[in-house]
């Protein structure tokens, strides 16, 4: 069996990213490589090496210059095992949401569409992933007077007072126009709390319900029309 070492993955991962991404730029080859791409008002730092590990390669991803504070950042790192040939460990570090704000002319005729997603605390990655998508809709949809509104429950904790904190997420939940349920390889205790009284209300026609694997949260989302209409193709 042919051995290769690290400089040839290093090469073969550069040429595998560059066939696909011709835009992609290496910014650092020093035991590894680190390629920057720009999407829109994305930037994607990717760092892969067979030296560092996912957590070392993060903690490199600094370019000073390059980082624009109006795009949202990923970092992504990658570490390919010399010894079992494959890619044995990744990671991304997220951008922050950022709420957008809505102009202060504005706050008395926007009707805010509130979406309260309801999801156990292992699937953080996926709420952090739907407030991006909803931050990067809300853009554009306030020039057009609209905008979408996420409830989660971690944003709900501060404003807490009573007994049983589930009965208070309920209670928000109710509120909303739109309830999207994530269900992921499992679903806890709450999440199925939430799920059975958003039931109970849908078959009373109170609210609308939507109960998405996270393959079809995009899907979904950019099936909202305001104000709100919601076709029957996006149930499952």
């Amino acid at each position: 069996m042919v051995s290769h070492n690290a400089d040839f993955y290093h090469h073969f991962y550069y040429l595998m990213i560059r066939s696909a991404c011709p835009s992609g730029r290496v910014i650092e080859t020093d035991n590894c490589i680190l390629i920057y791409l720009e999407n829109n008002q994305e930037q994607f730092f990717i760092n892969f090496s067979c030296q560092y590990s996912v957590e070392e390669l993060l903690n490199q991803i600094k370019v000073s210059g390059m980082m624009s504070p109006d795009c949202n950042v990923y970092k992504m790192a990658i570490h390919f095992d010399l010894v079992q040939r494959k890619i044995d460990a990744w990671d991304v570090e997220m951008p922050k949401p950022k709420p957008v704000e809505i102009p202060l002319h504005m706050k008395k005729t926007i009707q805010p569409i509130k979406i309260f997603l309801a999801s156990s605390s292992e699937l953080s990655q996926e709420r952090q992933e739907l407030a991006l998508l909803i931050q990067k809709e809300n853009n554009q949809l306030i020039k057009q007077g609209k905008y979408l509104e996420l409830v989660i429950w971690e944003n709900l904790l501060h404003s807490f007072q009573g007994e049983r904190i589930q009965d208070y997420f309920n209670e928000k939940m109710l509120e909303c126009n739109v309830i999207v349920v994530i269900i992921g390889q499992k679903i806890g205790n709450f999440t199925h709390e939430e799920f059975n009284v958003a039931w109970e209300h849908l078959k009373k026609d109170i609210i609308q319900i939507f109960c998405l694997y996270m393959s079809r949260i995009y899907q979904f989302l950019l099936r909202i029309e305001l104000p709100l209409r919601i076709t029957p193709e996006c149930w499952i």
